[in-house]
This record gives C-alpha cells, sequence and structure tokens, in this order.
C-alpha cells in the first residue's frame, strides 16, 4: 500500500488553518509541526486507512515521465506506542511529518486488513475490514469512550510486538469503549455508526458472523475452508453463530 506523504500533509493542514493552537497532541511531533489531537486528525487518520485500502490503480496518480520520487516502508505496526504495537494514532501523523520534513514523498504501509495466522499482514481475514489492533487508544480516550486509566497495562517491548500480550490486551480495551458506547457514552457518534452499518452493509455483517463462527469450540483454530458447514453457509450453524 503507497500513501502519498505531500498530498496528505498538503490537504491536512489545508484544511486545518488552526494547526498552530497551542493545544496540541501529546506525543512525538517533528520540530516545527504542532497538531492539535482533535476530530480532524482522527478524520486523517481514518482517510488514510481508506485510501491505503483502494486499487493500485485507483490510488496512485498519473505521472509525467520525469517524474522522480523516494519514501520508505513501514507497517503501522512498527510505529512506537505505549500499547505494545503501533496504531493509527498520534505517531502516525508524527511519522508523516517527519517523511515530509525529510524530503521524502510516499509511504509503503503494507496492507492493513485484520490479520490470521501468524499475525502476517499478508495473511488477511478480509478484503474490507481494518485490523482492529490497530485502533488508537488514545483516540478512544479523547472521544470519551474510555479513560486513561482503562489502558493501563504492563510495560510491552520496545523492539518487537508481543502478540500474545496485545492481542488480549487491545480486545479488553474495544469491549470497554464498545460497552461505554451501547450505554449511552458519546451518543452523538450513533448516527455515524449507524451510517457506517449502511454502507458497509454488503460485506459488515457476513465478516462479523464470521468471526463469531470462528470463535465457536467446533471452529476454533480451524481453517474456515475445512469446514463445509461455513463454506456451504449451513442454516442451522449461521443461525447457532448468531
Amino acid at each position: 500500500m503507497l500513501v502519498d506523504v505531500a498530498r496528505l500533509e498538503r490537504e491536512y493542514f489545508e484544511r486545518r488553518p488552526d494547526f498552530n493552537d497551542p493545544n496540541q497532541l501529546q506525543g512525538p511531533v517533528a520540530p516545527g509541526r504542532h497538531c492539535r489531537r482533535g476530530t480532524a486528525n482522527r478524520e486523517q487518520c481514518a482517510e488514510l486507512l481508506g485510501r491505503t485500502r483502494m486499487s493500485r490503480d485507483a490510488s496512485l496518480p498519473p505521472f509525467p515521465p520525469e517524474y522522480r520520487a523516494s519514501g520508505l516502508l513501514l507497517h503501522v505496526t512498527s510505529l512506537p506506542s505505549p500499547y505494545g504495537i503501533g496504531d493509527v494514532g498520534p505517531a502516525a501523523l508524527a511519522w508523516i511529518d517527519r517523511l515530509a520534513e525529510c524530503g521524502q514523498s510516499w509511504w509503503q504501509a503494507l496492507p492493513l486488513g485484520p490479520t490470521g495466522y501468524g499475525n502476517s499482514p499478508y495473511s488477511s481475514l478480509s478484503s474490507f475490514a481494518g485490523n482492529a489492533l490497530l485502533i488508537s487508544p488514545d483516540w478512544l480516550i479523547e472521544d470519551g469512550l474510555l479513560h486513561a486509566s482503562d489502558c493501563q497495562a504492563d510495560s510491552f517491548p520496545l523492539n518487537q510486538v508481543d502478540y500474545n500480550a496485545v492481542i488480549p490486551f487491545k480486545q479488553r480495551l474495544l469491549e470497554k469503549a464498545w460497552a461505554n458506547f451501547s450505554r449511552g457514552a458519546r451518543s452523538d457518534l450513533r448516527a455515524s455508526y449507524e451510517q457506517f452499518r449502511y454502507d458497509q452493509a454488503h460485506w459488515l455483517e457476513d465478516y462479523a458472523l464470521f468471526l463469531a463462527l470462528t470463535q465457536l469450540p467446533r471452529f476454533f483454530g480451524r481453517f474456515w475452508a475445512k469446514s463445509a458447514e461455513l463454506v456451504d453457509c449451513d442454516s442451522a450453524v449461521l443461525a447457532n453463530g448468531k
């Protein structure tokens, strides 16, 4: 996946005339850049995810013959984070700033889908869904769906991702955020949530059902293609999953 750093920077700051506001995000930012944590930042991260999930032909602009540019390859999980794994949060924005200031034009981010066996970005369970591990706890705190105290955890390794520790930690945070949302926290987000469900209905419910079914004891740990009931969409099995 390729991300046009220059275009993201330009469009982001064109939409953010207040980016020098002293109410800045807490975390590493490139010198001279001041990015306030807020709705625009979260929208920028969502736009980044959306663009990287476009097809190659649709996402790359036409290049003139004399075009020359450089960039770097880095998966989002490799960004620094106190939560054990890099995410699409403040560190991602700081990374884009750093690339732009170093004269780089492209960020090759690799696939961002939910991973399967081995936690490889090239072993994705969906062509549409994003990896829930890349959701930023910082944005969930800012949205009022989590408290900072919810995100306290034992220290994680600094130079690698310990998925055995990160997955249950992130899962607990997401379940907590969903419980708070379901109980009425940030009810103003309900319309956006319902709109997302409507817009993505062509894949969302089937994918959620698939994940639920794979957690049933009879399917847990099994490759789904070897489960005839799932492949054939057996109505009784699907009903049980629902």
